[in-house]
């Protein structure tokens, strides 16, 4: 059974990297696989074996058990002068965690959750400790533009007439299409107008329901969330799974 760890900021963005990721497994991998149940072929975990899933807080406290881990406070490549690039450290870190506390057996593959958060250097730096990995593990990559909520976004399809008139009024209050321009959302809580919150703007749209939030990614089609997800990176980790992850189960 394949073992794959997850590591995010918190539950909400563990469960919809993990739940898009089966998707793609069952929706478009092998159809002997598509037949099964994943339970069989698959399971999450945390950086801890036994764990169901990991934090970033986590990483950084586990991290202080092993000395060896210090010497990332510095770029690590062949270029010794080059500064850190923001996030590099704390995922080269759990990287590599993810086989110190592992002594049988490394997992098969690790993906690291992290909002942008307006810092298009952040995935820059995951991709830079990725590399640093040098293919010896399977590295996912989930760095939405710029909040998690925009993958939800991008996944929104009204399915009455108070969905429709809420995101008409939002449509006129922002001056675009939250669901096709997510990526514009850009809010800070000091400089940025309220409205423009994409947490506040999916409130609105699914009136405060975990479900119907859920549905947003659970049954849109993955050639719209796609089409949609291209600019929020939500298309870039969809190919991620299907190019690097989807693979591993034909070992």
């Amino acid at each position: 059974m394949l073992e794959f760890v997850v590591v995010g900021e918190a539950v909400a963005d563990v469960r919809i990297a993990c739940a898009l990721a089966d998707r793609v497994i069952n929706e478009e991998g092998p159809e002997w696989l598509r037949l099964q149940n994943l339970d069989w072929f698959r399971f999450w975990s945390g950086l801890q074996p036994n764990s169901s899933h990991s934090t970033w807080s986590e990483v950084r406290q586990l991290s202080k058990g092993f000395p060896e881990l210090t010497f990332l406070r510095r770029f690590a490549g062949p270029d010794h002068k080059r500064e850190n690039l923001p996030d590099y450290a704390p995922t080269r870190k759990a990287i590599l965690l993810s086989a110190l506390l592992r002594k049988d057996q490394f997992p098969a593959a690790i993906i690291l959750i992290r909002d942008l958060d307006h810092q298009p250097e952040r995935k820059e730096g995951m991709e830079q400790a990725r590399a640093a990995e040098r293919g010896r593990l399977v590295v996912i990559l989930a760095a939405p533009k710029h909040k998690r909520e925009a993958w939800v976004l991008n996944g929104f399809i009204c399915e009455n007439e108070r969905e429709q008139k809420e995101l008409e009024s939002i449509r006129q209050e922002v001056k675009l299409d939250p669901c096709l321009e997510a990526h514009r959302l850009r809010y800070a809580s000091q400089t940025s107008r309220a409205e423009r919150n994409p947490k506040e703007i999916l409130q609105r749209l699914t009136d405060g329901s975990r479900e119907r939030e859920e549905r947003c990614w659970t049954e849109t089609p993955l050639s719209l969330l796609r089409e949609r997800g291209a600019e929020t990176n939500l298309k870039t980790y969809l190919t991620e799974i299907q190019e690097s992850l989807l693979p591993l189960f034909s070992r």
